[in-house]
């Protein structure tokens, strides 16, 4: 996934250093049926090019959330990116 890519879903990162001097670069947190999440990237520690493709973690602060909103998120990603 790019950032360009989560740009176009999400809009602009709630966090954007993208100097490669911190542990993240981009940031977008959200939040679906009450619960909050994070899309981010980690230590990549170079600056990430908007085109380019990396790995992007989401992070939830419950196990429920994990277990049942990811495969929400996933497919929600993947359609906004096709249609």
């Amino acid at each position: 996934m790019t950032p360009a890519d989560l740009e176009k879903v999400f809009g602009k990162a709630q966090y954007m250093a993208n100097t490669g001097t911190q542990k993240v670069n981009y940031e977008w947190r959200l939040e679906h049926q009450g619960e909050v999440f994070t899309i981010y990237d980690y230590k990549e520690y170079s600056p990430l090019v908007g085109g380019c493709t990396y790995e992007f973690h989401v992070g939830f602060k419950s196990k429920f959330a994990a277990e049942n909103l990811f495969p929400i998120i996933r497919n929600y990603i993947a359609q906004k990116l096709v249609g």
